[in-house]
């Protein structure tokens, strides 16, 4: 069994931090988020937006290589990928 890993508890929260930023502000990683959530869940447009708690307007956005007003929108789409990481 391994005890130890590779990186301290503090330089995993640093690194995670790392990546929500991006999933908040990166348009292109929105959209990754989207599609590996559409695939993993197997949900359509409608019932992403209405299990996240996301507008159609925001969804648009993504899909169409903008980032949305809401920078919560990432988060949702990453905590529901990795809920374990939710704070």
């Amino acid at each position: 069994m391994i005890t130890e890993g590779l990186l301290s508890q503090g330089e995993l929260a640093k690194f995670w931090e790392l990546i929500e930023a991006e999933c908040q502000e990166n348009a292109e990683v929105m959209f990754n988020l989207y599609q590996m959530l559409r695939k993993a869940r197997n949900w359509d447009d409608g019932t992403l937006c209405r299990e996240l708690r996301i507008s159609g307007e925001a969804l648009e956005d993504i899909q169409n290589g903008h980032r949305p007003d809401s920078e919560e929108v990432g988060l949702r789409m990453l905590y529901e990928l990795f809920p374990q990481m939710a704070v």
